[in-house]
């Protein structure tokens, strides 16, 4: 009984002797690198020899985390990420939809004149703001957690709005590349006017006068890191399957101006291909990481802390062209192995590794080229055409019920309908219509399911089956109208070459996630399935905040 008595006493000292809420570290970062599918961790694993080494060897390492989405986009990851919920929650349910007036929408535009996009001098007549993200996120917590003596702030860079402002939120302050004046700006929805550092910035590396871009490889060219099979796509060491048919790595650099060369599509957009190349080196990668040491240089100081949302996306942009085995994409990724070292001992030196978090991630993977998986003997890898389906639906609408055009188009796994025809007609119609086209839908080679947003809706599924990540991913008015999941190795696409990542499918879902704080998070191996979104509610809980407001998931099992 003594000894109890003895032991409740340590216990209430050690209590009474405990500051006030848990330490929390004094940066955050969440480094997301676009289209970073899983299985390059186990396949580049034995070459890595810097960052990604660093935090394999002494992070908290996820080997089987996943987003459970039907169609893993950019912007439905990285919000995902940002608030910790599925997309029928935070609304961004693909990069962009029809409305319900018929026009495109970009996930994150705003016409107004409180959202208009900063040039160096001026504005522009387009703007981006966070008003389609129907929840808060982590970002807003932290912020609205600030404290008088511990001032909260949060940044969110990256080379895509999107990707930027899925993750800063309402309050966060945003900022991305803009690739029609090669900028890094922002809009009047974050900041009141262009912060002189990042002015400064765009002025120091002056992209309008980019020339040629070196590009060597990390590794020698005949050694064992680059020998995989089908690095170049097939034995001839040709680009047969790529959208651009020669490589970006030249001995004599890349010309920027050669799109053209590259590309050979025929068709030559000079204003939104002035910086395409570029956004596919590695050295678009290392200004994104300059640009996020300039931030935590300007802003993060003795009296607040900082969470540090970094999106990287030319491994994305470069994967969509060259798709997974290239060997752009592999040396792209060694290149990282040494910028993510680079930039993590500077923010080591800036704040001391013990109170620095640093968390890394990916928003989605990456299909295997169609034709790619064909040559391999997978026949049922389809390229699904969707621009002759639009074409030949509205035939068969038009053929028999003497409607024309009555889809409008299609975005990522959806066709949308003119809601102002389709809704004028009874339900009996409506209804046969959509009979029709899901008849002919479901006969199209490499097509799996096909469901109305109600029938959708309504259906019930285990949790996290696959067909219940489409299911968590509708959105009223946002979502098409007859939403399509593809077959393993089919994807939908208007592209003859390249790849994409828009299905339920492990190779698009299956992403990194390590957590790394030296005393704190550290060496730990964790083979349990676990779910991107609760990556948000665990930081939470780490930096002493409240979980954003309208997830569902718990904690990542760390503790």
């Amino acid at each position: 009984m003594r000894n109890l008595t003895i032991s409740v006493k340590i216990l209430l000292l050690i209590f009474l002797l405990q500051p006030e809420g848990k330490a929390t570290p004094r940066l955050t970062v969440i480094l997301v690198i676009d289209q970073f599918a899983y299985n390059y961790i186990p396949k580049l694993k034995s070459n890595f020899t810097c960052g990604f080494k660093k935090l394999l060897d002494n992070g908290i390492v996820f080997t089987n985390a996943h987003h459970p989405h039907g169609a893993t986009t950019t912007a439905t990851g990285h919000t995902a990420i940002g608030t910790g919920c599925y997309a029928k929650d935070h609304g961004i349910t693909l990069n962009g939809w029809y409305d319900q007036e018929g026009q495109m929408v970009r996930c994150f535009d705003d016409t107004s004149d409180t959202a208009k996009v900063f040039t160096l001098d001026g504005m522009q007549d387009y703007g981006k703001s966070a008003k389609n993200l129907m929840c808060d996120g982590l970002s807003d917590q932290f912020i609205l957690a600030s404290k008088p003596n511990k001032k909260h702030i949060s940044f969110s860079i990256s080379n895509k709005p999107r990707a930027a402002i899925g993750m800063s939120g309402k309050l966060g302050k945003a900022i991305w590349f803009d690739d029609e004046t090669g900028l890094f700006t922002s809009s009047k929805t974050f900041f009141a006017k262009m912060p002189e550092w990042l002015i400064d910035f765009n002025k120091q590396i002056d992209l309008q006068n980019l020339g040629t871009i070196e590009w060597k490889l990390f590794y020698k060219e005949t050694g064992k890191e680059y020998d995989f099979r089908n690095i170049n796509l097939n034995e001839e060491n040709e680009y047969k399957f790529s959208a651009y048919k020669s490589g970006l790595i030249k001995k004599k650099g890349i010309n920027i101006g050669d799109i053209k060369k590259i590309n050979k599509k025929g068709k030559y957009n000079p204003k939104e291909d002035k910086f395409a190349l570029y956004l596919r080196t590695p050295l678009a990668n290392k200004h994104l990481l300059d640009l996020a040491q300039n931030c935590i240089e300007e802003k993060l100081n003795d009296e607040n802390e900082m969470l540090l949302w970094i999106s990287l996306s030319p491994l994305d942009k470069l994967g969509h062209i060259y798709g997974p085995n290239s060997i752009e994409i592999t040396d792209m990724i060694y290149h990282l192995d040494k910028q993510i070292e680079n930039f993590m001992k500077f923010a080591e030196k800036k704040v001391g590794n013990k109170n620095l978090l640093f968390v890394l991630t990916a928003d989605h993977g990456v299909e295997p080229i169609t034709e790619v998986m064909k040559k391999d003997n997978f026949s049922e890898s389809i390229r699904i055409q969707y621009k002759p389906l639009i074409k030949k639906m509205n035939e068969i609408v038009e053929e028999k019920f003497g409607i024309s055009k009555i889809i409008q188009g299609f975005k990522t796994s959806s066709f949308f309908m003119d809601r102002h025809e389709f809704d004028k007609l009874n339900p009996i119609k409506q209804k046969e219509i959509t009979k029709e086209l899901k008849i002919f839908l479901k006969k199209q080679p490499g097509v799996k399911n096909i469901w109305t947003f109600d029938e959708l809706k309504n259906l019930n599924f285990q949790e996290f089956e696959l067909e219940d990540f489409y299911k968590q991913q509708l959105y009223p008015k946002r979502s098409g109208d007859l939403i399509c999941q593809p077959e393993v190795y089919c994807t939908f696409t208007k592209y003859p070459t390249g790849t994409s990542h828009r299905s339920a499918y492990e190779y698009n879902t299956h992403v990194p996630l390590f957590l790394y704080q030296k005393g704190k998070l550290e060496k730990k191996v964790i083979n349990e399935k676990v779910w991107i979104p609760q990556l948000t509610v665990t930081l939470a809980k780490i930096l002493n905040v409240q979980k954003p407001s309208a997830s569902t998931f718990e904690m990542l099992p760390i503790f």
